[in-house]
């Protein structure tokens, strides 16, 4: 079976490397961690904070957008991503008997290369497929031999859609970029609140 992963916000807390850019790039914010993600986690981005809470006009938001794309996959904000807590163990234990893939729309696949060998958990991938903002996550699964038996795992709804129109099973986890009630709305097969409870469903 293929177990097909999204990387942050599913295997990779990067919830601080996130507000962590977003803080640098917006001097007058006051919005503490917990402000910024209960925002998120309810699905209104960037640009509606901005100029909701911020007063910023549309050009200062496209400056915005493309500064934050430009330095968020960067080594500095990078090593600020951790592991979720047992994501070893269970990549360790699904790789025995599945081929695992990490789907990521991420931009830089070298730097994503390099952040995941540094946390030691590239050995346990068949392939990395990052989309580079040039694919869609659902060619980059069609060129590999995916069956319907197969899941594919993530934070968003974009996971759950990607899923979707493959016909293949979907877990939602409600610990990432969206809360459990967003997710929801989805209709994925699945939605689990910790690592654990994915173990359980594909073992």
């Amino acid at each position: 079976m293929n177990l097909f992963f999204d990387l942050d916000g599913t295997l990779l807390d990067s919830k601080r490397r996130l507000y962590t850019l977003f803080q640098d790039l917006v001097s007058k914010s006051t919005l503490s961690v917990n402000e910024y993600w209960e925002l998120k986690r309810n699905k209104i981005d960037h640009k509606a904070i901005l100029l909701n809470k911020f007063n910023y006009t549309e050009i200062d938001y496209i400056n915005f957008e493309s500064k934050f794309l430009e330095q968020i996959e960067s080594p500095g904000y990078l090593k600020l991503d951790i592991l979720f807590y047992g994501v070893c163990e269970m990549l360790g234990i699904l790789a025995q008997k599945n081929k695992i893939f990490i789907i990521t729309s991420r931009q830089n696949k070298e730097n994503t290369f390099v952040q995941l060998k540094k946390l030691d958990i590239y050995k346990y991938f068949e392939n990395i497929l990052v989309t580079e903002r040039k694919y869609e996550k659902v060619e980059l699964i069609r060129k590999t031999q995916f069956q319907n038996e197969d899941f594919i795992i993530g934070d968003t709804d974009y996971d759950i859609l990607t899923g979707k129109q493959l016909g293949i099973h979907t877990i939602a986890v409600s610990y990432g970029f969206l809360n459990k009630q967003k997710l929801n709305e989805y209709n994925p097969e699945y939605i689990v609140d910790n690592l654990a409870e994915i173990g359980i469903i594909l073992q």
